[in-house]
């Protein structure tokens, strides 16, 4: 323990003060539905969180409750690949009997548990690992200092920081039935991990939402999935004006 001390003017103490009351006038309407939610100000999600007072991707969570509802799902479980800092998870946990978090990031998976037992949440288990096709060692390589989630697992050799694993592994592990929900965020791995996780989706069928990054690899998972009887497609493609 180090002693240290401190000053603060009285002119920047007011202005603190005076900056929290602005801030709360502004945004504490819309934040009021989200409880407690551990994140950086300064990354992608949680500047958006902020800013929009919603969750992350808020619309796109509205339209999967939809689907959801009309479908009749939430008895039984969700794997979110990529869970990050929890802005899906928690939402899946609310809505599923059980969640399984997949995310090999050190820091984004301590504030996903942070995240997720801040919303009083005890259904769901966390795995720091990537997932794959074959067990093997991976490193994450993060891409953009404002985004975390866009960081990218690559394959050492070696110890890594984290297992790659396939999806099947983890879900026999689990002792868990009824899949439900798949969602897969894995900035380009996304083939590789519905490959690791084939056998669990052929025989339990789950909604898939998964986010592909281009046309080709897009291609590649839909024939993928076709091959498990997939054959009807929800695509949101972004436009700008």
């Amino acid at each position: 323990t180090v002693d240290f001390t401190t000053k603060l003017s009285v002119g920047r103490a007011i202005g603190n003060a005076l900056r929290r009351r602005i801030w709360r006038w502004l945004f504490a309407p819309n934040l009021r539905s989200l409880d407690s939610f551990f994140l950086d100000a300064r990354d992608h999600i949680g500047a958006e969180r902020i800013i929009m007072g919603d969750r992350f991707e808020g619309q796109l969570l509205a339209a999967l409750d939809d689907i959801l509802r009309k479908l009749e799902l939430g008895d039984g479980c969700a794997i979110d690949v990529g869970a990050n800092i929890g802005n899906h998870a928690c939402f899946f946990a609310q809505r599923f009997r059980h969640v399984i978090c997949i995310e090999p990031g050190s820091i984004a998976a301590l504030v996903l548990q942070a995240n997720l037992e801040a919303a009083s949440l005890t259904n769901f288990q966390i795995h720091r690992c990537a997932l794959g096709n074959a067990d093997r060692a991976g490193v994450l390589d993060r891409i953009n200092d404002e985004n975390l989630g866009s960081s990218i697992v690559r394959e050492v050799a070696g110890a890594g920081d984290f297992p790659i694993l396939p999806g099947d592994q983890i879900w026999r592990a689990s002792g868990l039935s009824q899949l439900q929900l798949v969602k897969i965020d894995v900035e380009g791995a996304e083939v590789e991990a519905i490959e690791g996780l084939f056998s669990t989706i052929d025989n339990e069928k789950p909604l898939i939402c998964v986010e592909v990054l281009d046309a080709q690899r897009w291609g590649m998972v839909k024939g993928l999935l076709g091959t498990a009887g997939y054959t009807a497609w929800y695509v949101l493609v972004p436009k700008s004006d």
